[in-house]
C-alpha cells in the first residue's frame, strides 16, 4: 500500500499511458488535490481549516494552505478534448499530460502572501526552490513513521470487512474523535507496518481473528452495541458485489453501455461510460444506481449508500433486471431444465450455487415438488427457487 500512495503521489506524463497520473487528472488545483490527499491517505478532514482553523482539531488555516501549496506545481498538457457537453468545463473527453513545473506557488487567503510549503503537522523537508516537492511528499506520506498514514489505513479495511471503523467516519482522525479501540487500533498498525504494508496479510490477520468470526446474533449483553463488535453488524451487500453474485449464480452476464460483454460490475467505473441522454441506461446501471452505488466525485465513502430503500425491494422482487437474468436463454437454469439431472440435483446446485451450502431437508422437499409438480416445464420451476433464494435475506445481507 505504500507503493501504491507513492506512485499516485508523483505521477505525471500522460493519463493514457500512466494510469496513476489520473490521480491528478480529477483533482484540477492545489486545494483540492490537498484536500483529497490528506482525506484519502490520512484519514483528515481539511476542509474546516480553508477558511478558519479547524473548530474540532488542531490544524490551522496556515496548515491548509502550508499543505496545498506542496501541490501548487502540477499543470496540464490538454492534447485532446472532444467533450460532449460545451458548457461544462469540468468535463474532460480525451488525453491529458500532467506535468510537474519548476516554479509557482498557492497564496494564503489568511495573509495573501505566498504560503510556505509544509506536510501536514509542520515538517518542512529542505528543498532547491525549483525541486520536485512530490517527491518528498511520497517518502514522508508512505512512511512507516507516519502514525496518521498508517493508522488510518488499518482503520479503513477494518472498515471494509467488518462494516464500521475503529474510528468512525474513517476518512476523520482527530483529537476530538478517538478509537472506539485505541489498543486494537495500535496493534493493526504495528502489524500492518510488521508486514511492509502488505494488504493481503492485513485482510488475513482481521479475517482470522475471533472478532471478525463472530455471529450476529445478539444476546442480552450486546444487543445494543454498535461499537464494540461484540457480534457481527449484519448489512446488505454492496451494489457491485450483490449484481455480481445475481449474476454468478445465474451465469449470466450483466450489460453495461460502454463496456465489453463479460465486464463484472466490480470493474465498472465511478463515471459514466455513456451519457443517459445518449443511450438509454442498461438494467443493470439502474440496478448499481438505485443500490447506492457511487459515480466516484468525491473523495469520500460517505458518497456510497448502504441505506435500504422500498425502491430496492420493488426491483429485487419485480424489476425487469432480474426478471431478464432468470429468463435468459443460457442461463444456468436454462442448462439444468434441459440437463437429464434428478430434480434433487438441480435443487442441490441452486442451493450451493447461490448459498454455499446444502439445501436442509425441509427445503430440498418443497423444491423437489415443485420442480416434479412442474412436468416437463423445469425451467420455469428452477426460475422460481433461484427467484426466492436471490430475494432471501441469507443471500441479500452479509451476516
Amino acid at each position: 500500500m505504500d507503493q501504491f500512495v507513492r506512485e499516485l503521489i508523483v505521477a505525471s506524463g500522460s493519463t493514457y499511458q500512466n494510469p496513476p497520473a489520473n490521480f491528478y487528472r480529477a483533482n484540477r488545483d492545489p486545494a483540492t488535490r490537498g484536500e483529497t490527499a490528506a482525506r484519502l491517505f490520512l484519514g483528515v478532514r481539511l476542509q474546516c481549516a480553508k477558511c478558519h482553523n479547524h473548530p474540532y482539531d488542531s490544524w490551522t488555516q496556515d496548515d491548509y494552505y502550508n499543505w496545498a501549496a506542496v501541490f501548487a506545481r502540477v499543470d496540464y498538457q490538454i492534447l485532446a478534448n472532444q467533450r460532449k457537453d460545451r458548457l461544462d468545463k469540468n468535463e474532460f473527453n480525451g488525453e491529458q499530460v500532467v506535468l510537474i513545473k519548476e516554479e509557482g506557488e498557492f497564496k494564503n487567503a489568511r495573509t495573501g502572501l505566498d504560503a510556505e510549503p509544509k506536510f501536514l503537522g509542520g515538517y518542512a523537508p529542505a528543498m532547491h526552490p525549483s525541486e520536485n516537492r512530490l517527491q518528498p511528499l511520497a517518502t514522508w506520506l508512505g512512511s512507516a513513521d507516519n502514525e496518521l498514514f498508517v493508522k488510518s489505513q488499518a482503520n479503513f479495511v477494518w472498515y471494509h470487512l467488518l462494516g464500521r471503523g475503529l474510528v468512525e467516519p474513517i476518512d476523520d482522525f482527530r483529537v476530538t474523535n478517538p478509537a472506539s479501540n485505541p489498543p486494537l487500533l495500535d496493534a493493526l498498525a504495528r502489524d500492518y507496518v510488521a508486514g511492509d504494508f502488505n494488504l493481503r496479510r492485513l485482510v488475513r490477520t482481521i479475517m482470522s481473528s475471533r472478532t471478525y468470526q463472530l455471529a450476529a446474533e445478539p444476546n442480552e449483553t450486546n444487543r445494543d452495541d454498535d461499537e464494540s463488535f461484540s457480534r457481527a453488524i449484519v448489512r446488505r451487500l454492496p451494489a457491485e458485489t450483490l449484481l455480481d453474485a445475481q449474476c454468478e449464480v445465474l451465469d449470466v452476464a450483466a450489460e453495461f453501455n460502454g463496456y465489453p460483454a463479460g465486464t463484472r460490475a466490480g470493474q465498472v467505473r465511478g463515471t459514466i461510460r455513456v451519457r443517459s441522454r445518449d443511450r438509454k441506461g442498461t438494467a443493470a446501471e439502474r440496478f448499481l444506481k438505485t443500490f447506492g452505488k457511487p459515480e466516484r466525485l468525491l473523495a469520500c465513502e460517505c458518497e456510497r449508500s448502504n441505506e435500504t430503500t422500498l425502491k430496492q425491494a420493488f426491483t429485487l422482487i419485480g424489476d425487469e433486471g432480474l426478471n431478464k437474468l432468470l429468463a435468459s436463454e443460457d442461463s444456468r437454469l436454462a442448462k439444468l431444465a434441459k440437463s437429464d439431472r434428478s430434480s434433487v440435483d438441480m435443487v442441490s446446485e441452486l442451493y450451493w450455487t447461490a448459498l454455499s451450502r446444502a439445501p436442509t431437508p425441509d427445503e430440498l422437499a418443497a423444491g423437489e415438488s415443485l420442480v416434479t409438480s412442474a412436468g416437463d416445464e423445469h425451467l420455469s420451476a428452477l426460475q422460481d427457487i433461484a427467484w426466492a433464494m436471490l430475494n432471501s435475506k441469507e443471500f441479500i445481507f452479509r451476516h
